[in-house]
């Protein structure tokens, strides 16, 4: 949550999840001056460049059809680079076994 803060992404109610597939997901609640919006993304986590990058799969957004959910992308998400995760120690791992997930840090 304090990353999601730091970034100033309007989410709330953030919960993330790391599937036995391989696969993260992250349930939340956009804020809009409309009606809020439950947001599921799922993805995966880029390790191979300097930055750990998450790369979203695929989005669904309550109701909204798929130029929604690009608009939700563009301006929520990669806002701010919002996408990149800046985490110290840099993240160099993830192991997902047993329903357990293993993250490994580094230089």
């Amino acid at each position: 949550m304090e990353y999601i803060e730091e970034k100033d992404i309007p989410l709330e109610d953030l919960r993330v999840h790391f599937c036995e597939d391989g696969l993260g997901e992250a349930l939340g609640t956009i804020n809009t001056p409309g009606p809020d919006i439950k947001v599921l993304l799922r993805g995966t986590l880029d390790l191979s460049g300097p930055k750990p990058k998450i790369d979203v799969q695929t989005i669904k957004a309550g109701n909204f059809p798929g130029f929604g959910t690009t608009w939700i992308i563009n301006n929520i998400i990669k806002r701010g680079d919002a996408d990149i995760l800046d985490l110290e120690p840099n993240l160099i791992s993830l192991e997902i076994t047993d329903g357990s997930a293993t993250l490994t840090g580094g230089p």
